[in-house]
């Protein structure tokens, strides 16, 4: 007996399914306003969730999307929840109150509509009517007619004139007279177009020749500045390039110096007491056998070549832009 009661009363405390939704929400610690914000949902709809209001969900289609959202927002068993839902709903009827509270609205705008049409059908014929109206205009029998008489019809206004006509043979005699200076103004127009064609072509002939020999010496001025141009410029880089190479022996050297373009300036074993001035394009290269008795000047100025003495030989290069 007592499990019998034990079994009413849990089966009587057991949680609706809006009870769940709430109990998960408060379980998650968020209130129905963050709720809304991470669902983009207004916060009645929460509410109405909870409190299993499905009619105020627009229809099952909607009911259910809102729900199966939640749901998988709270992270509740998808399965069973949605199971319980399609039972509720179809017992809580939430389709006919919707239907009904949407009813009056659907049937007001379809009265508007069919007011909006007879208006719309009476205008037309109205329009229909007015085009298609047509006003006769009699036309009284006291209305006086033009007509008229034989000796209007027959009377020829030329008569009257005061102006007399030429004859046939004064008219033609007239128009043999005008001929000639027509032909004479129209040959004269010709031999004008002519002759100034004729002075237009002289004068293009004319200036031809001289357009030609004016840009015949253009071009041959501009081709003596540009070649006399890149002679001074390689003038400039080789005068920039030349170099002079002193050296100085105390005792006997083997000495091997090479310009840029490697030409060889001196190979030889020069003697004590002997002095050399070498001139090429740097930079230089130089060869010493026995460095420490050479001294080196390069271009008027000392050049300590002990940097580059190994063994009492050195190999260096002046004139190196660095």
């Amino acid at each position: 007996m007592n499990d019998a009661v034990d079994d009413v009363i849990v089966a009587d405390s057991s949680p609706t399914i809006g009870d769940r939704l709430r109990l998960a929400r408060e379980a998650k610690k968020l209130t129905i306003a963050e709720v809304a914000a991470q669902l983009r949902l207004p916060q009645k709809t929460i509410i109405h969730l909870e409190e299993q209001q499905w009619e105020r969900l627009h229809g099952r289609i909607y009911a259910r999307g809102y729900f199966s959202g939640y749901v998988k927002f709270l992270g509740l068993p998808f399965e069973e929840m949605l199971a319980i839902f399609n039972l509720e709903y179809k017992s809580s009827k939430a389709d006919t109150v919707y239907q009904q509270n949407n009813k009056k609205p659907i049937s007001s705008f379809s009265s508007l509509l069919l007011l909006s049409i007879i208006f719309g059908a009476c205008w037309f014929s109205y329009q229909y009517w007015l085009t298609s109206r047509v006003v006769e205009i009699e036309v009284s029998p006291e209305t006086p007619v033009l007509q008229h008489s034989p000796e209007q019809q027959d009377f020829d206004a030329f008569s009257d004139s005061v102006v007399e006509p030429l004859l046939p043979e004064e008219s033609q005699q007239a128009q043999d007279d005008l001929y000639p200076v027509t032909e004479i103004i129209e040959q004269q127009q010709i031999d004008a177009e002519q002759s100034v064609g004729s002075i237009i072509e002289q004068k293009i002939i004319a200036v031809v020749p001289e357009i030609d020999i004016e840009q015949q010496e253009i071009d041959n001025a501009t081709e003596q500045v540009a070649v006399s141009t890149i002679d001074s410029e390689i003038e400039t880089i080789e005068s920039n390039q030349q170099a002079t190479l002193e050296l100085v022996f105390s005792q006997d050297c083997w000495v091997e110096v090479s310009d840029a373009q490697s030409n060889i300036l001196l190979n030889k074993t020069m003697q004590a007491t002997e002095m050399i001035v070498l001139s090429g394009i740097a930079p230089l290269s130089v060869l010493l056998g026995n460095a420490s008795a050479v001294l080196v000047k390069f271009n008027d100025l000392a050049f300590d070549i002990a940097p580059f003495i190994q063994g009492d030989v050195a190999r260096f290069s002046v004139g190196v832009e660095l």
